[in-house]
């Protein structure tokens, strides 16, 4: 395959700025890219620059005297986020038959693709480049069939040791210019209430704290939460963490669940509009996490009155059976 670097495509809109640009790297890759994903990406990347960030110390790389790195990263590490310094590189794009399969209202989307790209970043004049990954489909509304694009894994964008990773909802590109988040998104067509229910796989410990109520108690710091004690993931109308990455074996952390039963789009937007929680597409597409992030979301969430459940499903089992669990105290 001939390599080139194909033409820079700039953004549709009058007034873009010299980085918004897109640029793929080979002729194959241009041709996989449809010009409604290329044309959203630099507005996606400017409508969530808040999560743009990387670890301080890839942006002071090739400084060989200690002293100056470090003060290198102390002045990094000073500036909240990251900035884009030059057009977004399309390295690969892929059709995603998993993306949507488990989504609420899956019935309005299709023709997923998943387009990889490097983004050259800036912080206190210090450069590095970060990948990110954007999901691309067809969303189908009353007045036809439109593209919208949204952050996939969007926690990568950030530094995932600063409490930066819970800062904003991501944002999307619906229709070429309206930008919004995935729970706004979904309120555009509202899905069946019976799809909107939300689980998370938990230990015994963690159940009994749920079953208090209490959020002093159900606060815990784990390994993607360690500077957020409250800091919640649930999957939206799906169960794929059941017993987490390992479902041929019993596995004591994920033996037990939490459920909300009925989530309320209207609910989620207010705590995403307070900073408290939001909903985005989890990983490469396959299903929707809520997030909770402070002690507020977990207030609410234990007033919808949660499930908590046991999985007594056994070593072998396909698929989790869940019944209600009674903490011995």
């Amino acid at each position: 395959m001939r390599v080139a670097i194909v033409a820079l495509a700039l953004l549709a809109a009058a007034g873009a700025t010299a980085d918004e640009r897109v640029a793929t790297v080979d002729e194959a890759t241009a041709r996989l890219l449809p010009e409604a994903c290329r044309d959203a990406l630099p507005l996606v990347v400017k409508s969530n620059e808040v999560l743009l960030d990387d670890d301080d110390a890839k942006f002071c790389t090739g400084l060989p005297d200690p002293a100056v790195r470090d003060d290198c990263r102390r002045k990094v590490g000073a500036e909240k986020h990251a900035r884009p310094a030059g057009p977004i590189e399309v390295e690969g794009v892929r059709d995603a038959p998993e993306a949507g399969r488990e989504w609420p209202g899956r019935d309005r989307v299709g023709h997923f693709k998943q387009i990889e790209a490097l983004l050259p970043i800036e912080k206190a004049g210090r450069r590095s480049r970060k990948s990110l990954t954007f999901l691309c489909f067809d969303s189908r509304r009353a007045g036809g069939v439109e593209s919208c694009t949204f952050p996939a894994s969007h926690w990568f964008w950030s530094n995932l040791t600063l409490p930066d990773r819970f800062a904003a909802a991501p944002r999307g590109v619906c229709g070429g210019d309206r930008v919004l988040t995935f729970t706004e998104y979904l309120r555009e067509a509202p899905p069946s209430p019976e799809s909107l229910w939300a689980i998370r796989f938990l230990s015994r410990a963690e159940a009994e704290a749920w079953a208090t109520g209490d959020p002093e108690r159900i606060k815990h710091r784990g390994i993607w939460n360690a500077d957020q004690e409250y800091a919640k993931f649930f999957l939206v109308g799906s169960l794929a963490w059941w017993r987490g990455t390992q479902p041929e074996t019993p596995r004591e952390d994920y033996a037990f669940a939490v459920r909300l039963p009925a989530l309320s789009l209207d609910r989620v937007l207010e705590l995403e509009r307070r900073g408290e929680a939001y909903l985005d597409i989890f990983e490469n597409g396959e299903a929707i996490e809520l997030t909770l992030i402070g002690r507020d979301a977990v207030a609410d969430a234990v007033s919808q009155r949660p499930e908590i459940l046991e999985d007594v499903s056994g070593p072998g089992a396909t698929g989790p059976a869940l019944r209600p669990f009674r903490p011995d105290k």
